[in-house]
């Protein structure tokens, strides 16, 4: 986003601008789940989701050709602070299916881990005020599974953290 972007958008462009993100409802996919009864649910989408008008211009995906790094890389980059802090973000990645399994399977590890974080890295170590633990499990354009871990600590404590969080995964 440059600072040219920035300045052009304006309150009244964006009627505009909606309706160029998002032309119709013929361009989403409606999921429904829960208990869910279907007599009475179908009547509810014809009436509510049926009056969203459609377009000609359906949105279809575009693959953007951006991907995940592979391998370790290391971004370094340091900017005087009046209060002197380190944030560090891994992100972990893997090949793997979008299926309800993988999706069960990241949500137990994330949480095992936010468990196990917050005991080492926060409470025994002091190290940080909190640690965030997030996933994705994406299907286009590639399936893949995410793994990010991040937080802020002092400059003292990085080098002792991060080994840390290694040895909770394994």
């Amino acid at each position: 986003m440059t600072i040219e972007a920035l300045e052009s958008i304006s309150f009244e462009n964006l009627p505009k601008t909606f309706k160029t993100l998002y032309p119709g409802a013929n361009s989403f996919t409606f999921t429904f789940v829960g208990n869910v009864d279907l007599e009475t649910l179908k009547p509810l989408v014809e009436k509510y989701i049926g009056s969203i008008p459609t377009s000609k211009h359906v949105l279809k995906f575009t693959d953007d050709k951006l991907r995940t790094a592979k391998g370790k890389v290391v971004n370094d980059f340091r900017t005087p602070m009046l209060q002197p802090k380190v944030s560090e973000f891994l992100l972990f990645s893997s090949d793997a299916d979008y299926t309800l399994r993988n999706k069960q399977t990241m949500l137990l590890l994330n949480m095992a881990l936010n468990n196990r974080y917050l005991k080492s890295i926060r409470e025994e170590k002091g190290g940080t005020y909190g640690i965030q633990v997030s996933y994705t499990l994406s299907y286009r354009p590639e399936k893949q599974a995410l793994l990010q871990i991040q937080f802020d600590t002092n400059e003292e404590m990085a080098d002792e953290l991060v080994p840390i969080v290694f040895d909770e995964i394994e």
